[in-house]
């Protein structure tokens, strides 16, 4: 308990010490036109008909499954054709190389995409994870990086990396 106290005093007081500021408009960008690109023409078109696509997280092909895109609150399935062979081939022979980690991606975006292998390694299954690049995050607590001072950060995803933890030792002193 006592950590717990002294990291809420501690946001408390940085709150209080720092002037006010008012908020940037952030800007993102998804080059999501890259994604939709290296799918299979049907669900491509399945996807844009969906409408927004701004709050997509994931597109997931299982071979012998309906595709799906996943949302943060819901999965949509993209038609009623399930998944074959020759569409995972048709993603993976339009995107880099598969690590040993079996992850690609796709050439200047931050787009992942991660292959699921049977025992005999052949890809059976693709997980195409939207990158999303965020300007303007790290303004927020830029002084504090500055400052030289150790920061712990925490995010909601139990524990997982935060995606600008790089630009974070960008504006680090001792990098």
């Amino acid at each position: 308990m006592r950590r717990s106290r002294r990291t809420a005093l501690a946001g408390a007081q940085l709150a209080a010490a720092r002037p006010p500021t008012g908020l940037k408009q952030q800007r993102i960008t998804d080059n999501l036109d890259q994604l939709l690109e290296v799918l299979p023409p049907v669900i491509r078109r399945h996807l844009e008909q969906a409408g927004s696509l701004e709050d997509l997280l994931e597109i997931v092909l299982d071979l012998g499954r309906i595709p799906e895109a996943r949302f943060p609150d819901s999965v949509l399935e993209l038609g009623d054709v399930p998944v074959t062979e020759l569409d995972i081939e048709h993603v993976t022979s339009r995107v880099g190389a598969f690590g040993k980690d079996n992850r690609a991606g796709i050439e200047r975006t931050l787009h992942r995409i991660s292959a699921i292998r049977n025992r005999v390694g052949k890809i059976v299954g693709l997980t195409c994870r939207i990158g999303r690049a965020v300007y303007g995050t790290i303004d927020i607590i830029q002084d504090v990086v500055e400052s030289g001072k150790s920061i712990l950060i925490l995010d909601a995803r139990a524990g997982a990396r935060p995606p600008s933890s790089g630009r974070w030792r960008a504006c680090s002193p001792r990098s």
